[in-house]
């Protein structure tokens, strides 16, 4: 997260610190540190209201494989760290690490700044051994973007960066323009049909009744923006219904709104997750 001078400057005052043997300046350096690193965080906090970019050569290479003369199916994956995934891929079988040859995937979960990662996977890797079992003539492409924690607030196709700081993660910014923003680049100039959004998410907006209570419209916005944004009006949305622990004190709220959202929106579709433990879950996506 560092920047390399901010680094340098923190190096020497640490340095000077340990070296200095006035306890006036051992106080004079340890305030000068403190406001770096304040101004520091205001500066990171400011910049994330603003779109964060895929890093130049994360996804170049994949991007440039594709076919612009062939018609891809994308599904869109999106939502929290249930989405993002946090089983090891070092445990995986080396066969179970490769795609099939009619599947590509652009991950950029678990890091704001769009850092492409390679070491955790999540539900990907079983879509895509489906797709490619079921459906061997189609060619897929699967784009998914979910950050731990991540809440509506930070989800929100309406944007407000003075609501996002009430979450636990303000710095995640502007998620749905992010969204936008790597699907656009990903799929320009090229014949794609738009098949599904994967949705996981709610858990976060389960733990304050702020949050809780937002829930249905800031969703439903959410699905109408993406709707009209990606001018396919009948996009269908498959959401996993939340089940967090009991400590998620406003959980229902945010049940009975997907319920609600799913019975009053088309092609919103609720799949149970209420008798599945974290572990089943776990072993299922490993299937």
């Amino acid at each position: 997260m560092l920047n390399r001078p901010l680094k340098a400057v923190l190096s020497y005052f640490i340095m000077s610190f340990n070296t200095q043997k006035s306890e006036r300046k051992k106080k004079i350096i340890l305030a000068t540190l403190c406001i770096s690193s304040l101004l520091y965080y205001l500066n990171y906090l400011t910049k994330y209201e603003f779109v964060a970019q895929p890093q130049e050569g994360s996804y170049n290479d994949l991007l440039q494989s594709l076919d612009q003369n062939r018609e891809y199916s994308v599904i869109l994956m999106a939502g929290q760290s249930n989405m993002t995934g946090e089983a090891k891929t070092s445990k995986l079988d080396e066969s179970m690490k490769t795609l099939p040859s009619n599947v590509m995937l652009f991950d950029f979960s678990s890091r704001p700044d769009l850092i492409k990662r390679t070491h955790l996977f999540g539900p990907e890797l079983s879509l895509a051994r489906h797709l490619g079992v079921v459906y061997p003539n189609k060619n897929f492409v699967l784009i998914k973007y979910a950050l731990g924690g991540a809440s509506m607030f930070n989800w929100n196709s309406n944007y407000n960066f003075e609501l996002a700081k009430l979450s636990k993660y303000p710095t995640f910014g502007n998620m749905y323009r992010n969204y936008i923003s790597i699907i656009n680049k990903i799929t320009e100039n090229r014949t794609v049909n738009y098949e599904a959004l994967l949705w996981m998410q709610g858990e976060s907006d389960a733990k304050t009744k702020l949050q809780a209570d937002q829930y249905y419209e800031l969703f439903s916005d959410f699905i109408f923006s993406l709707r009209r944004d990606l001018n396919t009006p009948d996009l269908k949305v498959v959401l996993g219904h939340i089940s967090p622990p009991v400590r998620f004190e406003f959980k229902n709220i945010v049940q009975r709104a997907q319920i609600k959202i799913s019975t009053q929106l088309e092609n919103i579709y609720v799949v149970p997750t209420a008798d599945l433990s974290k572990k089943m879950m776990s072993y299922i996506l490993m299937q």
